[in-house]
């Protein structure tokens, strides 16, 4: 498929190609490079990709898989392809030469880790995505859709329960994750101890009411980039400590 039919989520992304397969490339305003690939306009070049030449055996160990490793988890597989690109283009590496690891601690499993900096994956629907920078950084990318009592009650506070649309919902979903993995932290049981609102063109977390998160940010009230696109919402976190 040309790359052009690829159509970015994003208007301000450049449309790239690597080995055959298309996806979208730019940088924020806080300096976090951002990668996105659409798995069902890509699949046939996804099916054939060579994943051997980029996923060595430390990429792949913590992967769960069957039979295949390589059949079973395209949608894994994309996030580190797109974890690469990304961190290709913070550190100027080959996208082969970066590896990325998922971590196995307690604290923060399955986060991806990267020696040349911080990266973070996402993935809903149709789309992958990945951040990568200088600094702490979270990713969050969700399907537009409704909750039911267990997550309302989990994920939002009393007074984000009482919000009844299920787009502003769902932002405020991709926004406490896309901050918890900046943090490095899971979204159970911490992200029901936040609380969000907008500031100007961003929102903000305000952790404060969470004793096990005060250690983990310098700043209580973290801005964060929040889109809605055509069905989904995509949240990014970059933890200043500057700030």
């Amino acid at each position: 498929m040309d790359i052009n039919h690829a159509e970015p989520i994003c208007c301000c992304a450049d449309k790239r190609r690597y080995r055959g397969v298309a996806y979208q490339a730019w940088m924020n305003c806080n300096g976090a490079w951002i990668v996105s690939i659409n798995i069902n306009i890509q699949k046939g070049q996804l099916d054939c990709f060579d994943w051997h030449s980029l996923i060595d055996k430390t990429d792949t160990a913590c992967l769960e898989h069957e039979n295949n490793v390589f059949s079973q988890n395209l949608q894994r597989l994309t996030g580190r392809l797109c974890a690469k690109l990304a961190m290709s283009l913070l550190n100027g590496e080959k996208p082969e030469f970066n590896v990325i690891e998922i971590s196995q601690a307690s604290v923060n499993r399955g986060q991806p880790l990267s020696p040349s900096g911080y990266v973070s994956i996402s993935h809903s629907g149709d789309w992958v995505f990945a951040a990568a920078a200088c600094k702490p950084v979270g990713i969050d990318i969700q399907q537009i859709r409704g909750f039911g009592e267990s997550a309302l009650m989990s994920v939002f506070s009393a007074r984000e329960r009482r919000v009844c649309e299920p787009q502003e919902l769902t932002l405020i979903w991709s926004v406490k994750e896309a901050y918890l993995k900046a943090l490095g932290r899971s979204l159970i049981p911490h992200a029901m101890y936040l609380e969000t609102g907008r500031y100007g063109d961003k929102w903000v977390v305000d952790d404060s009411y969470s004793t096990s998160l005060k250690a983990a940010n310098l700043k209580r009230r973290q801005q964060i980039e929040c889109e809605f696109y055509d069905g989904y919402t995509l949240a990014v976190c970059l933890i200043k400590s500057d700030t």
